[in-house]
């Protein structure tokens, strides 16, 4: 075990950094991490010789599992801060966990390449996100009706589970293009990342 550790000292800083801003990341911002997470894993995965391909596939599922605790974690904080809106999470929890069955059964079926190109792709726009959407104002004045909402947690759930985030990092954003609070789009957040990691991570690990 001691050989282990020496031989694997750096692998172990850096994951020991990862999941410390990680959590930061699901203080602040609402995310399970998973955005920080799952990069990370799939080059620590490939350094000990598992194939692109079933790197990232089991990324996905190991960033999901870690979610569960920073998820608990950030909704605890948030919830005395009145910060968790659950009539928000009452509509669309169903639509997640549809959502999150959904790609987590994709998950285990597709090319780890795919996955990446789709990490990739949705850290992209999230980022482009932050860089030309802060401090702008909403596109829209109120969340749509109730298929518009139906649509919004479903494809929560369904591109969280396949890239191993906990949502924020979709639903954040979305939530304050409909003129949302942007507390409490990062609390309610947290609680999102709860029902998508719990069923995404069991179903990509069976």
């Amino acid at each position: 075990m001691i050989e282990f550790l020496s031989n694997n000292i750096s692998t172990l800083l850096a994951l020991i950094a990862t999941g410390a801003f990680a959590g930061i990341l699901a203080g602040l911002l609402g995310v399970g991490g998973g955005i920080v997470i799952v990069p990370v894993l799939f080059f620590i995965f490939q350094s000990f010789g598992v194939s692109p391909e079933s790197a990232m596939v089991v990324a996905t599922a190991t960033s999901l599992a870690t979610i569960i605790p920073t998820s608990i974690s950030s909704i605890r904080s948030h919830k005395q801060k009145d910060n968790v809106d659950f009539d928000l999470l009452k509509h669309w929890a169903l639509f997640i966990f549809i959502g999150v069955l959904a790609g987590s059964w994709l998950v285990t079926r597709m090319n780890g390449t795919w996955l990446s190109a789709l990490f990739g792709v949705i850290a992209s726009v999230s980022a482009l996100n932050m860089l030309f959407r802060t401090g702008k104002s909403a596109m829209f004045q109120s969340l749509p009706g109730k298929g518009g909402q139906v649509a919004m947690g479903t494809s929560v759930g369904f591109f969280s589970s396949m890239v191993g985030i906990g949502g924020g990092t979709i639903s954040v954003p979305l939530l304050t293009l409909y003129n949302y609070p942007a507390h409490k789009a990062v609390g309610t957040a947290a609680a999102i990342g709860l029902i998508i990691s719990l069923p995404g991570a069991a179903q990509c690990s069976s």
